[in-house]
């Protein structure tokens, strides 16, 4: 007997997945790279982007190993909403970067190649912003973090700008 997976069980599995996932985590497969170690996520409003970035502080001090800004050049930020990282701005400039800032260590993520990003609700300042996060970083072969490799995560925290 031959067992078909129904459409809506195999949609499903990414709900159930977020829904035992922790509330901030931040993983991939560069981990052999860099260290994605953090102690906390900060979700901010920077002008016209949304910033997650995951902290790496200890007595005020320390690092960011891993930071995702999107260009929301006037989309709404509803909850539900999924943002494609690929995506580029009517300029041309691609509307997600992952950067980081890392104490004696220079090296710069490779740019994205794709991936998204989901809001489990919208984001405005001084209420929880939650959601997730995955991105396939562009294959390069100068030395630079992520190429060809993935991060994903999830986040929630109180939104600042």
């Amino acid at each position: 007997m031959h067992v078909i997976p129904s459409v809506l069980g195999v949609l499903s599995l990414p709900v159930a997945f977020l829904a035992c996932a922790p509330a901030n985590s931040l993983q991939g497969s560069m981990e052999d790279q860099t260290s994605l170690a953090f102690t906390g996520v900060a979700v901010k409003l920077q002008g016209a982007s949304l910033v997650i970035q995951y902290q790496d502080f200890i007595d005020g001090g320390g690092n960011i190993p891993f930071e995702l800004t999107y260009n929301t050049g006037g989309i709404p930020l509803d909850a539900g909403r999924t943002l494609l990282l690929d995506a580029g701005t009517p300029s041309g400039r691609p509307r997600a970067v992952a950067s980081r800032t890392v104490v004696g260590d220079n090296r710069t993520f490779s740019p994205i190649d794709r991936g998204y990003l989901t809001l489990g609700g919208p984001v405005v300042v001084d209420e929880k912003a939650s959601g997730s996060f995955f991105a396939v970083f562009t294959y390069q072969t100068d030395g630079s973090l992520g190429s060809g490799r993935t991060v994903y995560g999830n986040f929630d925290a109180k939104v600042t700008q």
